[in-house]
């Protein structure tokens, strides 16, 4: 993460998460956005990231994020 002071604030279904079928229930199923991880890396080294979701299950939303292995937000 950069030391930035600046900040950018990314939704997470639909921008990050792919999001092709809508609402399942909370599951997150689908892969990213095409180009999504490379955008967060370089965005990254220049701005602090934070996710911004109406999800209540943040376990699974940083699981996800782990195994495409964004960077740290």
């Amino acid at each position: 993460m950069s030391h930035s002071s600046k900040t950018i604030c990314l939704d997470f279904d639909g921008v990050l998460h792919a999001y092709s079928q809508g609402w399942r229930g909370g599951t997150v199923y689908d892969d990213p956005v095409p180009g999504a991880v490379y955008a967060c890396r370089e965005l990254a080294k220049q701005f602090h990231l934070i996710i911004c979701t109406a999800r209540d299950n943040l376990h699974d939303v940083r699981m996800w994020l782990a195994f495409w292995e964004f960077p740290d937000m």
